[in-house]
């Protein structure tokens, strides 16, 4: 290997190892999301009126309806979660 190869090998070395350093420490963080412990329950949908005022009374207390459900193909439930506390 010739000199001027081996000074262009050790520059796209170190020109690398510098853009490694400060790619990486994002790289990582992007790669590790905050997790965040989270509680559910469910709720039997009884009627318009009754199910808006049990989800009104359970949203101000952090309770948001993630999905709404069909058990045993005629009971609906709505599956409500939020933030653990």
């Amino acid at each position: 290997m010739d000199r001027r190869s081996a000074s262009l090998l050790l520059l796209a070395g170190l020109a690398a190892g510098a853009l490694s350093a400060f790619l990486l420490p994002q790289a990582a963080q992007a790669q590790a999301p905050f997790l965040e412990a989270v509680e559910y329950e469910s709720l039997k949908r009884e009627g318009p009126e009754e199910d808006l005022a049990q989800l009104r009374r359970l949203g101000a207390e952090g309770w948001k309806v993630a999905a709404t459900v069909e058990v045993d193909g005629t009971t609906k439930r709505y599956v409500l979660m939020r933030t653990r506390r």
